[in-house]
């Protein structure tokens, strides 16, 4: 039910509003994982100049830490989209998730309030982090399933008008068509055989009356003139209209 609801919402949003709500949701996402990214970094920063690292390298140390959640949530990411196993992602993020936790508490006030505040900005990261990867998941995702929507709406008109053709076709509405078809050829060879008869009639007696050759061959008065003249343009040598070719 849910998905049919999103599917309906989704349905109603046009694609530019759908586009800009998911850039304000991408922008508030990233400036809040910027905000947490920022305090952890302090917090695992000033953990290892405790630590004895050095101030020149101590910004070292929240990069590696921070930036392992930031890749393995890239790497659920590119698991989710070419459908390959994502369990090694999410250790690596959950891992990483811990150990800035723990950093951050451990040089936070000896203070339950004091370690709340200073363990809450690693998970927040994480879960910007993933709301940012579900809106671009999602985003990436539409083509396909558009496609996919697209398809299967274009194979079911497919099977529909097959299966009315195949209806059409068993109670025989596009007989006519075929018999239609076939007929034309006859009526072709007919009307060649019944030219030649009547140029061979008229060639033997050129003054048979027209009347006559139409009813001993059947040939069309037109095509029965068009012949008499022809024949009278070949026995005097005139120019005059061609024969009509025998088929």
């Amino acid at each position: 039910m849910g998905e049919q609801m999103n599917s309906d919402a989704a349905g109603r949003l046009s694609p530019r509003a759908a586009a800009g709500i998911a850039r304000a949701s991408t922008g508030t996402v990233v400036t809040i994982a910027l905000a947490a990214a920022v305090l952890s970094y302090s917090g695992l920063h000033g953990l290892a100049v405790e630590s004895g690292v050095s101030g020149t390298l101590a910004w070292l140390l929240p990069v590696c830490v921070d930036g392992l959640v930031i890749a393995a949530s890239l790497g659920v990411l590119h698991a989710t989209l070419t459908g390959t196993g994502a369990a090694f992602s999410w250790l690596l993020v959950g891992l990483g998730v811990a150990a800035s936790t723990g950093g951050n508490v451990l040089v936070a006030h000896p203070s339950v309030t004091a370690r709340l505040v200073a363990g809450a900005p690693p998970v927040i990261l994480a879960l910007a982090l993933e709301q940012a990867l579900r809106v671009l998941r999602h985003r990436a995702g539409l083509p396909a399933r558009r496609v996919v929507r697209k398809t299967s709406t274009a194979t079911t008109l497919t099977a529909a008008l097959v299966g009315v053709s195949g209806d059409s076709a068993a109670q025989g509405p596009s007989t006519p068509a075929r018999t239609g078809t076939t007929s034309r050829q006859p009526r072709a060879a007919r009307t060649g055989s019944k030219t030649a008869a009547a140029r061979a009639l008229l060639a033997g007696a050129p003054d048979m009356p027209i009347a006559d050759v139409v009813a001993t061959t059947g040939v069309d008065p037109a095509d029965a003139r068009r012949i008499r003249r022809a024949l009278l343009a070949e026995t005097t040598g005139s120019a005059t209209s061609p024969v009509p070719a025998v088929a």
